[in-house]
């Protein structure tokens, strides 16, 4: 479970994200069922927080690659049903450029 919370005691208090994972006592969390969930919601809205223990790690993305002909073809059909023939004229266009407004043409 997940909640936001804000730090009172400092000049610029920012909200961050705290995971719960285990309870003061020790016992992991466990809910497998409605009933349990209301319980524990209804608690957690109630109860006050202290942090145990801040982690902090940087993430490092990839971008994705750019398109090769094949996976923008993939890609066109699974996500707007479209033909290779349309995604490739469409392509095209676009490299080409197209005429927006008054202006030149863009690509």
């Amino acid at each position: 479970m997940e909640a936001e919370l804000t730090p009172r005691n400092s000049a610029k208090p920012t909200p961050f994200r705290a995971q719960l994972v285990s309870f003061a006592d020790g016992t992991k969390l466990n809910v497998n069922n409605q009933q349990k969930s209301d319980t524990l919601k209804s608690k957690l809205q109630e109860a006050k927080y202290a942090v145990a223990k801040v982690t902090t790690k940087k993430v490092v993305r990839q971008p994705a690659p750019p398109f090769i002909t094949s996976t923008l073809q993939q890609e066109a059909w699974y996500k707007l049903r479209f033909s290779a023939e349309q995604t490739m004229m469409l392509a095209q266009q676009l490299y080409e450029g197209l005429p927006i407004g008054k202006e030149e043409s863009v690509g």
